[in-house]
């Protein structure tokens, strides 16, 4: 298991018997309710949304290793609650196929109002087909914290072909995501508008197929990115409103040097940038651990 995913794991099952992590090696965690329950997918419920629709505000989703398609484990919506939803083993090895295309548009998650004591854990969401935010999308006043996942080959017509937010209030975390080969017309890795300022912490936003890494759509904006890797997305990597922040706060923009682009494959080699011995955070950039 992914050394950073084990910590956190054993963050979560601590804050669940009622103790807590001090290790401080991995994304904070929210503080949780005195009683919490876990649900269990597939093992006490067969999909993802079922599990959800269960859950009361501060439960955790448990989610095994495994492929999960079709309906109830796409276009998936927390109607306002707030939870931590998470994979046991982590994104290589936990995946929501949307299996979405032209005639029948699916997407991945949708937030609406949840605060940042909503968590989405070590998943790989993949195959979405969407108008806007394919993958991700965070509606007005919802500022979960995602982390450890991998956005790929996604799509959306309009915009935000892995992620979209919108909204003064939408403040979303993005915590060692890599987000690559996704297509929009605008925003191919990200696009926000009316005021959304998420925050990127060590994420890799690569090869959009079409589309810049991110669109910052007006001047309300203000994303801030640390440690991040932007690099050759179709339209622009560090352009724009995003100019000032390349080879500042360890930003870069360098080839990832994934194992194998072509066959989905993000793991990067040892030799990558993203690696931590590579850069000048001295952290893993994105979501898989270097070869």
């Amino acid at each position: 298991m992914h050394r950073g995913l084990l910590l956190l794991l054993l963050g979560v099952l601590g804050l669940l018997a009622g103790c807590s992590d001090d290790e401080g090696e991995s994304p904070p965690l929210p503080v949780a309710p005195v009683e919490v329950t876990v649900l269990r997918v597939p093992a006490d419920y067969p999909t993802l949304q079922t599990a959800i629709d269960s859950a009361d505000i501060g439960d955790t989703v448990l989610v095994a290793s495994g492929v999960y398609r079709g309906d109830g484990n796409r276009d998936l919506h927390l109607d306002g609650k707030n939870l931590v939803i998470m994979s046991e083993h982590g994104p290589k090895v936990t995946v929501i196929d949307c299996e979405g295309d032209t005639a029948n548009l699916h997407g991945g998650i949708v937030f609406s109002g949840q605060d940042s004591t909503t968590v989405l854990f070590g998943f790989t969401i993949t195959g979405a087909r969407t108008s806007q935010g394919a993958a991700i999308r965070c509606d007005p006043r919802s500022s979960p914290r995602i982390s450890y996942c991998v956005l790929a080959d996604n799509v959306a017509t309009v915009s935000g072909g892995a992620i979209r937010c919108k909204g003064g209030t939408t403040k979303p975390h993005f915590i060692n995501c890599t987000i690559v080969r996704n297509a929009a017309p605008v925003g191919g890795g990200l696009f926000l508008i009316a005021g959304a300022s998420p925050v990127l912490e060590n994420c890799i936003v690569a090869f959009s197929l079409k589309g810049e890494a991110v669109d910052i759509n007006d001047n309300t904006c203000e994303p801030v990115l640390s440690c991040c890797n932007l690099f050759g997305n179709s339209s622009g990597d560090w352009i724009d409103d995003l100019a000032h922040q390349r080879d500042h706060y360890g930003n870069l923009c360098a080839d990832p040097l994934f194992v194998d682009t072509a066959n989905a494959n993000y793991v990067p080699y040892g030799q990558s940038p993203c690696a931590p011995a590579n850069n000048s955070c001295g952290v893993l950039v994105g979501a898989l651990e270097a070869l």
